[in-house]
């Protein structure tokens, strides 16, 4: 029975493992990196706080993105990978199918959930809503680069970088998303 149930975890982590790699190394030579990255499903899930009721956007594989307080909170995808030893380092997007999706189609109710500051759990003070009006006035979409790259550092001889992608964009006025 034991052996049973060890296969078993075993067999469950392996699929969940199998699961979070969203992305593949397509080629890896000195001088360039070529990887693909698969989003999840997007979701979402309805904030109440003292202003109001907002859409929080949610994506498998993702967490939620903390780039800019007070502005539209979208899912990021970060990843460390190893890279050449170089002088620098930069990054180029090129995005695979495009969707887009009006408010309804997306399940967004309210307004979008703006990014707020993040306090340690042991923050005892005010916790003061922040959110860029002017941000949420702008009838255009709301965007952060498709991927961002910067060095991480040199780990047990492995030269590494930490890639983030923002793979969603969001009009805030109109509510449609842009998925990557």
């Amino acid at each position: 029975m034991k052996r049973i149930l060890i296969t078993l975890l075993c067999i469950t982590f392996g699929l969940l493992q199998l699961h979070a790699q969203s992305h593949r190394v397509v080629s890896n030579t000195d001088n360039q990196i070529t990887f693909t990255v698969s989003t999840g499903t997007l979701s979402t899930e309805v904030i109440t706080v003292e202003e109001g009721q907002f859409t929080r956007l949610l994506m498998d594989g993702c967490v939620s993105g903390v780039k800019n307080v007070g502005e539209p909170e979208l899912p990021m995808i970060t990843k460390s990978i190893e890279i050449p030893i170089c002088g620098d380092v930069h990054v180029t997007a090129t995005a695979g199918r495009v969707r887009t999706l009006s408010a309804e189609e997306a399940g967004i109710r309210y307004t979008i959930w703006p990014t707020q500051i993040q306090y340690d759990k042991s923050y005892t003070g005010d916790r003061v809503f922040q959110k860029n009006e002017a941000v949420y006035a702008t009838n255009a979409d709301y965007k952060l680069p498709l991927a961002i790259i910067a060095k991480a550092g040199i780990a047990r001889d492995v030269n590494m970088a930490t890639v983030t992608l923002y793979p969603v964009q969001v009009n805030p006025v109109t509510n449609t998303v842009t998925i990557y």
